[in-house]
Parts: structure tokens; sequence; C-alpha cells
């Protein structure tokens, strides 16, 4: 498939027809409370609670080469996301040979967020119909919905609806999206979760409590790095196009 063919191309005619955006249809920012995923919540606070205690009580105990290992791939694993899932499989804004998307592969899986499919149906759907209530990240709902809100409640019923209609038969050809995918869980538990913390332990004798919180860190880093796209870069610095 050349990379123009999943582009996703809107024009105002398809705006005009397809959805009508009404700035009073804008949601109270505080109903995500009422539609919380109890279980990725719960995981996720605690995470970032344990990433706080590593930062705030812990910062100076691990070796430099901790320090080294854990900021290499939290770069890697950015990469991945923004170039591969975002820049990619988005928007294919360029061709890929198998080994650069082995690596995308690789190391998006050790971002621990979702599945491929599930990122970018997403992200197709946020950018077709940004800032309405089919935006899966809609900042109209709130900075921290925008945020982080989001991924720990349930989606807007246009979320769903407008969602299900994007065309994303490209990514259920990949032979790697289909692999990472099928063993979502298998594969953040072993690339996100075990082998970050115990190649530290292993190698040069970092105290597996400490290169466990150190992995805490960087996995909060890159999912909020990641999350201020959809929230920080929507609140600040809008500029309207010059015509």
């Amino acid at each position: 498939m050349s990379p123009g063919n999943s582009t996703v191309v809107v024009t105002d005619e398809d705006l005009k027809n397809d959805y009508q955006w009404d700035a009073a249809t804008v949601p109270e920012k505080s109903d995500y409370l009422k539609k919380l995923k109890l279980t990725q919540t719960i995981g996720t606070s605690l995470f970032h609670l344990l990433a706080a205690y590593g930062l705030l009580f812990r910062l100076f105990e691990p070796q430099w080469k901790t320090f080294a290992w854990f900021w290499i791939i939290a770069h890697l694993t950015g990469i991945a996301t923004g170039c591969g899932m975002h820049r990619y499989w988005t928007h294919r804004s360029f061709q890929a040979t198998l080994p650069l998307r082995f690596f995308f592969t690789f190391f998006y899986a050790m971002a621990g967020q979702v599945t491929i499919k599930h990122w970018v149906r997403d992200h197709r759907t946020h950018h077709k119909f940004s800032e309405t209530d089919a935006d899966p990240y809609d900042s109209r709902r709130g900075y921290f919905f925008s945020h982080i809100g989001w991924y720990l409640t349930t989606k807007h019923p246009m979320v769903i609806e407008k969602g299900s209609k994007i065309d994303i038969s490209d990514l259920k050809k990949d032979p790697l999206i289909v692999f990472h995918d099928k063993y979502f869980q298998l594969n953040r538990l072993i690339l996100c979760y075990t082998l970050p913390t115990l190649v530290p332990t292993y190698f040069w004798g970092e105290s597996l409590w400490i290169s466990f919180l150190a992995n805490c860190v960087r996995y909060c880093y890159v999912l909020n790095a990641m999350w201020s796209i959809n929230s920080l870069a929507h609140f600040q610095g809008h500029r309207p196009y010059d015509k």
C-alpha cells in the first residue's frame, strides 16, 4: 500500500455533512467522573504515586548507569510513539522498511500504552473531528480531560460512532501490528514493566526496588510527554492560520 492511501483527508464539506459542531454542546467538565474505568484509574494512579515517591525520596540513589539506561529507553519509546505511531502509522507521512517498523513496534510496546490499532484509530478520529464530541481527547472538556481524563473514562458515544467508521484496514494487514495487538498484555508486561527493570539489576547490580522505581518514573514521564500533545498543545500557543 502506498503511504498516501491511508492519509485522512477532510474537506469543509465533509465536516459540514458529517458532523455539525455547536458550541452549546460543550459537555460539563466534571461529567467524566461518573464514567471512570476503575481498574485503569487505580493502576495509572499507582504508577504515578510510585514515580512521585521515587523522584521525591530516592532520586539520588540509582547508579549513573541506571540513569543512562532509563534516559535512553525513555527517548527511544518516545520516538517510537511520536514518529512511529503518529507520523508513520496514523498519517503515513513516509515509507518504512521492515526493520524500522520492527523498531517502532518493539519500543512502542515498551511505552506500555494501548494497542496499535486502538492508538491509530483514536488519533485519526481526533484529527478528523478535532474538538467536537467525536474527538477522543476533546479539549473543550478541560485540560485534565484532554491530558489524562480521556484515558481513564469510557468514551463519549460520538467517539465510538465516528471512530468505528475510520478506515484502519491498512493496520490489519501488517503482521507486526497483528502480533503486537494479539499479545498486547503479554508484550506490555514483559517489555514495559519487566525487562527495563531487570536489566540494571542483572547487568550492573542495581537494587531491584530502585530499578523498579526508576522504571515507574520513565514510564510516567513518557506517558505525560505524549499526553501533553493532546492537552498542553491545545491550550497553549494556538494561532489561527493566516489566510
